[in-house]
């Protein structure tokens, strides 16, 4: 004998569930402000209901959630690309590669700027350092160049460029990283840890 599944009781959507999913969602998943709009958007438009609420109170009411969220901390676009910037330029990506990734994450432009500016700081403001830095730290991640522990050949070494230029890396950086000597990279890579 089968059983008749019961019927779904709906909640109704109201403001004070809009806010609890907002702050659930933001303390999971820290996000940018435009990234979290859409994540609302999208969570609200899965939500099936009989008798849903009309668009503009919806809207009304994500926007008083990101209100909320901002002044509770957990929407700070400017924090967290800092923090995103840190993170992919430890990864060994180059300076044009974390404004791209940026980008992706849905921050603004000045947001982006504000980022790298913030971040060049730590480099007395020049750009080719950060990429150098970078790069080593995608060397010796890959074991490539002075890392690379053996005697390289032409061919191995122009693979080996072209790992670092596909970082987009300039020219210059990348043919100073890899013709850096061993100990020399890791004074550098050692004080760079210090910095950032």
């Amino acid at each position: 004998m089968t059983q008749t599944p019961k019927p779904r009781k709906w909640k109704p959507v109201t403001y004070p569930m809009v806010e609890r999913m907002a702050v659930r969602y933001l303390q999971r998943f820290p996000a940018s402000r435009s990234r979290y709009r859409t994540i609302m958007r999208q969570k609200l438009k899965r939500y099936e209901h009989p008798t849903p609420p009309n668009e503009t109170e919806l809207a009304e009411w994500v926007e008083a959630a990101e209100a909320f969220c901002l002044k509770a901390g957990l929407l700070d676009d400017h924090a967290l690309s800092n923090a995103l910037a840190r993170s992919y330029h430890r990864r060994g990506n180059s300076l044009r590669t974390v404004k791209a990734k940026l980008r992706r994450k849905g921050f603004d432009a000045e947001t982006i700027q504000a980022a790298i500016e913030d971040f060049l700081m730590h480099f007395e403001g020049r750009p080719d350092d950060a990429d150098l830095i970078a790069a080593l730290r995608y060397l010796r991640k890959r074991r490539f160049g002075p890392f690379y522990g053996r005697e390289m050949d032409w061919k191995q070494r122009r693979k080996q460029m072209a790992a670092l230029a596909r970082r987009h890396l300039s020219f210059d950086v990348c043919q100073r990283a890899m013709s850096m000597e061993l100990e020399t990279a890791q004074t550098v890579l050692y004080e760079a840890d210090y910095k950032t």
